[in-house]
């Protein structure tokens, strides 16, 4: 199975310029790269922020990129995003009891379990009681298949304090469900970081991604973010019964390449796509 992973995409209403540069042509670049390279993926998961301002014209103009994917797309919601103004644009998006945007399904042997932990108000991450028993439920009825979660806001401190500070806040019960079922979650991935890590949390593995506007450095003490106009990245995930691999794929990136000897192949662009 093949999954993209894209997160915090920040478009704005006006297709105005936001910190690194335009979030609307770098998402058009992205689903771009997306379709040439891995129009094969079964799936394709944004966790998050898909606007900046969540008004609705930018979910109009998301509405607009998003059906260009060619495989099938599902969508979380973030800090920056209004689930109401989201769900008059996208009504047929499934959600759970409460009105939260979540889903669970099959793909193969795997469930993907899709977390909504946008709290209006606020840019850290909450899971309520109403949620966490969706989140039971579903885990519970799993009949042995192994989970990928996909969420927006890290359920663990990551290590870096400007993030930590708006991560999971109301986290001690969503983790404790979290570690009951850790024997049946295979890998947990997050956005709302802007930065590409990994790991594992009580045996869990997990994974972010930088956001495709504007990264972040990992400014590990500091109470501030300091975003970097690094390149931004989607990650392509290969899921097997033996593996979960994340790759990272540079979709800005058109420069030369080199072979394993020093000669100059070509410029990326111009290399097929893979398979």
């Amino acid at each position: 199975m093949k999954i993209i992973h894209l997160s915090d995409v920040h478009l704005t209403g006006n297709g105005s310029d936001l910190f690194c540069g335009n979030p609307q042509q770098r998402f058009d670049a992205c689903i771009a790269h997306v379709n040439s390279r891995h129009g094969d993926a079964d799936l394709c998961v944004i966790t998050g922020d898909l606007t900046h301002y969540g008004e609705e014209q930018a979910y109009i103009r998301f509405k607009a990129c998003v059906e260009k994917l060619v495989m099938p797309t599902e969508l979380l919601l973030g800090n920056h995003d209004n689930r109401h103004t989201f769900l008059k644009q996208f009504p047929d998006r499934s959600t759970s009891p409460g009105g939260f945007v979540q889903a669970v399904f099959s793909i193969g042997d795997h469930r993907i379990v899709l977390m909504d932990t946008n709290e209006p108000g606020t840019h850290a991450g909450h899971y309520c009681q109403q949620r966490l028993r969706w989140l039971e439920n579903a885990l519970i009825d799993g009949s042995g298949q192994p989970n990928l979660l996909f969420m927006h806001h890290h359920p663990m401190p990551v290590g870096v304090a400007s993030m930590d500070r708006i991560g999971q806040q109301d986290g001690d019960a969503l983790r404790a469900l979290l570690a009951r079922h850790s024997p049946s979650i295979r890998h947990m991935f997050f956005g709302h970081c802007h930065l590409p890590l990994s790991g594992s949390w009580r045996g869990i593995p997990f994974s972010s991604i930088k956001s495709l506007n504007h990264p972040l450095l990992p400014e590990y003490d500091e109470p501030t973010i300091s975003i970097a106009d690094t390149s931004p990245h989607y990650a392509v995930v290969f899921v097997s019964d033996e593996s979960v691999v994340v790759h990272h794929e540079e979709f800005l990136f058109d420069g030369r390449r080199w072979d394993g000897i020093g000669t100059t192949v070509a410029a990326w662009s111009d290399q097929p796509a893979s398979k």
